[in-house]
C-alpha cells in the first residue's frame, strides 16, 4: 500500500496509472474532508486483495486536487470515496468503466472489503496461490441490527448508550458529534444500529435513525412563535432569504418580510451564516414548507428551539459548523455558492479491448455512486464557503470592536451593541424607526437609504456629552426626513464660512452637507451628514458628531 502526497501524484499518474504496460488494477482510497482517514482502512484492503491489485491512499485536499488536475475528466476521487482504475486507462476512458464507490457508514465499508476483493479477483489473470500463504476473503458484513437504547453518558463530542445489555459509544451519526452531544441528556431514549464490538468495546450508529426534525417543529412550534434561525442563503434574484430553523428544516423569508421599510438590497440586512430572530408566519408539515418574517420579530424575545430528540436539550445555533474544503480549493474546482454540479451525458464509447464490458446494472450502480459523491462534495463546499464567510464577518466585527475603548464602553456592550459596526448602528436606527412609526407614519415618512461614513462611529465614541440613544433617534429623524419639523433640532445646511455663504458641496459626487442639534440647547453637540443623490434614489450618509462650534465634516 502506498500513501501518495501532492508532490507524488503527477509523476505517479504519468508513470504508473496511465502506463499502457500496467497489468494490475489500482484501488484508490481517500479520506473524508478535514480528516486524516476514511471508512476504509487502506492497509486492511491491501491485505484483502493481496497481489490481485495495488492500493494507494490520498488525503482529501491538496493531494486529491493534484490528482484531479493530472487525470482526464471525471476519473478523479476524493472525500472518502473509493475508485478502481483498471488496466488500459486512457484519456478518452469512460468514467463508469472505472467504478467509483460511495462509502457512507461503517457497515457499507465492511461490505466493500469483500466487494472490492471479489471485483479484482474476478478480473485477475490467474487465481490466487494455494497453500498456507493463500489470501482469505474478508467476511461480508451482517445487516444492521436496529435496537432501542438509553443515553448513559454525555461529554463534549461524545455520547455513550446502553442497548441490549451492552454499553458503548455512538461512533456514526448524520449530525456532527459535538452537535449530537449538545442535543442529548442522560436518560434520553434513542434508536441505534449496533455495529458490533470493536477494539474499544461495543459501538453504535445513529445514521438514518434520527427523529424527523419537521415532526419536532410541528409538535412544539406554532404560527406566531419567534425563534432564532441561521441564514442559509440570500437569493437576490428571487428576493428570498432561506433560513435554517433546525438541521433539515429550512424556511423562506420574502423580501417584503425583512423590514418595514423598502428593501433595495437584501445584503444590507441579512448575510449567510447570520443568526437572528424570525417569526413563523405559517408552515405545512405535509409539504415541509415554512414562511418566516424578520420584521415581525423586532423587539420580541425568541423562545427556545425544539430539541432534536424527545426530552433532549433545546437546539441552539452556533457559528462553529464543521469545516470542509477551503474556499480557495472550491474556486480552483470552479464550484461557486448555489451552483449544482451536473454530470455530462455519457458518450456511449466502448471500453478498451483489454477491459470486459460493463453491464447495465453495473453502469447504473456506478453512476449512482458518482452522483452521490458529487452531490455530497458540492454540499460540503457550500457549507465551507458559508463557514468562511461567517468567520470573515466575525473577524471584521472583532476588529472594529477592539478599536472601541472610549468611556461609552458600558453602553456599547448592551444587547444591541449599536457602535460595534456600521451595520449594527444602521440596524439600531431601523429598529428605532420600526418601534416609533406605525403603518400610517411609515407611508408618510418612509425611511431613506442610509450609510455610515468612515469616521462617524469614532466621533460618536469620543465626543464629550454624546448619548448613543440620542444619536440613534436623531439619525432616524434625519433618515425619515422629519428632523426639520422638530422644534430645537435647528436643521440647516453646513456652510463653508459665515451664515450667508453657500452650503458645502462634496467635490466627488456633489453631495450637500447638513447639520442639526442633538438636543434643544445652544451648546448641544451637532450631527453632520451628507445628502447624496444616486441613480437608485437619495442616500443619507452620516458623517460625524461634534461639539456645537465644530464646523468641519469628513469627506
Amino acid at each position: 500500500m502506498r500513501h501518495l502526497t501532492e508532490n507524488d501524484v503527477r509523476a505517479w499518474v504519468a508513470d504508473t496509472l496511465l502506463s499502457p504496460a500496467r497489468t494490475r488494477p489500482v484501488i484508490a482510497v481517500t479520506s473524508h474532508h478535514a480528516q486524516s482517514r476514511g471508512w476504509i482502512d487502506p492497509e486492511r484492503l491491501q491485505a484483502a486483495v493481496g497481489e490481485a491489485a495495488d492500493v494507494v491512499f490520498l488525503e482529501t485536499g491538496d493531494a486529491t486536487w493534484a490528482l484531479t488536475e493530472a487525470l482526464p475528466p471525471r476519473l478523479d476521487v476524493y472525500g472518502g470515496a473509493i475508485r478502481i482504475w483498471w488496466p488500459g486507462l486512457a484519456a478518452d476512458a469512460d468514467p463508469l468503466q472505472h467504478r467509483l464507490y460511495f462509502v457512507t457508514n461503517p457497515a457499507r465499508a465492511e461490505a466493500l472489503y469483500h466487494e472490492l476483493d471479489a471485483a479484482v479477483q474476478q478480473r485477475a489473470p490467474a487465481p490466487a496461490p494455494a497453500g498456507p500463504d493463500a489470501r482469505r476473503p474478508a467476511p461480508v458484513a451482517a445487516p444492521r441490527k436496529i435496537v432501542p437504547a438509553e443515553v448513559t453518558k454525555v461529554a463534549p463530542a461524545w455520547v455513550e448508550v446502553r442497548a441490549g445489555g451492552l454499553v458503548g459509544a455512538i461512533v456514526a451519526s448524520d449530525l456532527p458529534h459535538a452537535m449530537l452531544a449538545e442535543s442529548l441528556v442522560v436518560g434520553n431514549r434513542v434508536t441505534v444500529a449496533s455495529l458490533g464490538i470493536g477494539p474499544s468495546g461495543p459501538t453504535f450508529s445513529l445514521e438514518g435513525l434520527l427523529p424527523n426534525p419537521w415532526d419536532r417543529v410541528a409538535s412544539e412550534l406554532r404560527p406566531g412563535d419567534v425563534v432564532q434561525g441561521r441564514v442559509q442563503n440570500v437569493d437576490e434574484d428571487k428576493r428570498l432569504v432561506f433560513v435554517d430553523l433546525l438541521p433539515g428544516v429550512t424556511g423562506v423569508c420574502h423580501v417584503s418580510e425583512v423590514h418595514f421599510e423598502f428593501v433595495a438590497d437584501l445584503a444590507e440586512h441579512l448575510a449567510p451564516g447570520e443568526i437572528t430572530a424570525f417569526a413563523i408566519l405559517r408552515f405545512d408539515r405535509a409539504t415541509m414548507e415554512m414562511q418566516l418574517s424578520r420584521k415581525r420579530a423586532f423587539g420580541q424575545p425568541p423562545r427556545p428551539l425544539p430539541s432534536l430528540f424527545d426530552g433532549g436539550r433545546p437546539f441552539v445555533w452556533r457559528q462553529d459548523t464543521p469545516a470542509f474544503e477551503s474556499l480557495r480549493q472550491a474556486r480552483r474546482r470552479g464550484v461557486e455558492p448555489g451552483e449544482f454540479v451536473t454530470l455530462r451525458r455519457m458518450s456511449g464509447a466502448h471500453a478498451p479491448p483489454t477491459m470486459p464490458a460493463v453491464t447495465a446494472e453495473e453502469r447504473t450502480r456506478a453512476l449512482h455512486d458518482e452522483l452521490s459523491a458529487l452531490q455530497t462534495n458540492h454540499q460540503n463546499l457550500v457549507a465551507q464557503i458559508r463557514t468562511l464567510r461567517t468567520q470573515l464577518q466575525e473577524a471584521q466585527r472583532a476588529a472594529r470592536s477592539a478599536e472601541d475603548r472610549s468611556a461609552a464602553a458600558e453602553r456599547q456592550v448592551a444587547s444591541t451593541m449599536p457602535l460595534a459596526s456600521e451595520r449594527a448602528f444602521l440596524a439600531a436606527v431601523r429598529e428605532w424607526y420600526a418601534r416609533k412609526f406605525d403603518e400610517d407614519d411609515r407611508s408618510r415618512a418612509p425611511l431613506q437609504r442610509m450609510r455610515v461614513g468612515r469616521e462617524f462611529l469614532d466621533s460618536v465614541r469620543t465626543t464629550p456629552g454624546v448619548e448613543v440613544d440620542k444619536v440613534i433617534e436623531v439619525c432616524g429623524q434625519v433618515a425619515a426626513n422629519i428632523a426639520h419639523t422638530i422644534a430645537g433640532r435647528d436643521v440647516h445646511p453646513l456652510r463653508d464660512g459665515s451664515r450667508g455663504a453657500d452650503a458645502r458641496t462634496r467635490r466627488r459626487d456633489g453631495a450637500k452637507a447638513w447639520r442639526c442639534a442633538l438636543k434643544q440647547a445652544p451648546s448641544a453637540p451637532r450631527l453632520h451628514w451628507w445628502n447624496v443623490s444616486t441613480d437608485g434614489g437619495a442616500v443619507v450618509e452620516f458623517a460625524c458628531v461634534g461639539l456645537h462650534d465644530h464646523t468641519d465634516i469628513p469627506e
